[in-house]
Parts: structure tokens; sequence; C-alpha cells
């Protein structure tokens, strides 16, 4: 998310001393850097999540690990689906939503297999942050020699 809000602050400032100059004859000393800094802030590329519901099942679903959008029974945390999960297997596949992500299917693990979920956060801009700090963590483990002078 560093590089995005980055880039946008490069071409706001651009932009903005662009038309500044093409509509005041550049007769100005507004400092734009310093609005763009106070407007700009990390907070404007959250989005938000969905939102815990208590009618709804607690059961997490592995589509980005969200909640259960089933409506729970009277007597349980869980929808039939997942009370059935419960039941026959003893856990959740993919945990409850109240509860860590786990880091391996529930299921398997019970049965001695370690399947390693990777949970794929529902933020994009997050998801382009990680992607480019393990491109930028391979880069350096592959030119340990590299010195700068």
């Amino acid at each position: 998310m560093d590089i995005l809000l980055l880039k946008l602050k490069q071409e706001l400032e651009i932009e903005l001393n662009e038309y500044i100059e093409t509509n005041s004859g550049g007769n100005t000393t507004v400092d734009i850097k310093s609005i763009i800094d106070e407007k700009v802030k990390p907070e404007l590329f959250q989005l938000s999540i969905n939102d815990y519901d208590e009618c709804k099942c607690n059961a997490r679903l592995w589509d980005k690990g969200y909640q259960c959008t089933h409506t729970k029974k009277s007597d349980s945390d869980y929808c039939d689906k997942h009370n059935r999960m419960i039941r026959y297997e003893g856990v959740l596949r993919f945990g409850d939503i109240r509860e860590p992500k786990p880091k391996y299917d529930q299921i398997k693990l019970k049965n001695g297999i370690k399947d390693k979920l990777n949970w794929i956060h529902p933020d994009p801009l997050i998801r382009l942050q990680n992607l480019l700090d393990k491109h930028q963590k391979k880069l350096i483990e592959a030119s340990p020699k590299l010195v700068v002078r």
C-alpha cells in the first residue's frame, strides 16, 4: 500500500503544480506537497471488510475468510451445514470467525495431514503490497554481494 500512496501523492503534486501554473500564471506560493500529505493518508486506502453479524453462522468460509452467510440455528452458533460438519468431523474446516485464521485445513489436520491454507487478504491494495514485499525480499536475497558505493 505504501507504494500506491507514494505514487498517488507524486502524481497529485505534478497535476496540481501544472494546474496552478496554467491558471494563475505561476503567481502563487502554495505548498502543494504539505497539503497533499495532510489530505492523502493511508486510511483512505483501507477498505472495509465484512463486519461480524451475530445472527449469522460463526463458521469461517474459504472465500477470503469471511463469515458464513447462513442464519445460525436458535440452539447453536452455526447453521445446519456447519453443525453437521462439527457432528461428523469434530471441527470446522476453516475455523470459527471469532478466532484467528487457522494455518492448516482443520479436518485434514485432525487426520494427521498438514494442508497449509494460504489465505488471501480481502483488501486488493494489501495483496499488492504483500506481493511487492515478497519480490523485494527475493531480490535482496538473490544479490547478497551487491555493494552500493
